[in-house]
């Protein structure tokens, strides 16, 4: 019979969410290490996007003319594009999604502080 306090359910609850909410907590943090660590290795091959070097020892003339200013107008802004603008916004969305797991983690620790004193 229910006598006013929280039902042992309901402590269960609570635990089986912060289970999951702790597993997720672990996985985007895991995420975000390894997108850090794409954006550094990204950064530092940069500048392999300039080779192989163009002289008029090793490639001229038209063709290479239109593949340095393919390189100079499409394929280096694109590549910067992706490490300035696309992984840092997803290092943010995931920074965030932490923070918000963190703040519902603590709330849900209270919550079953509270149950379990109940």
């Amino acid at each position: 019979m229910f006598t006013g306090g929280v039902s042992q359910i309901t402590i269960d609850l609570i635990s089986s969410a912060l289970t999951s909410k702790r597993r997720d907590l672990a996985r985007l943090r895991q995420a975000l290490r390894e997108l850090r660590s794409n954006q550094t290795e990204f950064i530092s091959s940069r500048t392999l996007t300039e080779e192989p070097e163009l002289t008029p020892s090793t490639w001229h003339g038209k063709h290479a003319n239109e593949f340095k200013d393919i390189r100079s107008n499409e394929v280096i802004p694109s590549y910067e594009d992706l490490y300035n603008k696309q992984l840092a916004q997803a290092i943010s969305d995931i920074e965030s999604a932490i923070a918000r797991l963190e703040a519902e983690i603590r709330a849900l620790e209270a919550k079953l502080a509270s149950a379990k004193s109940s």
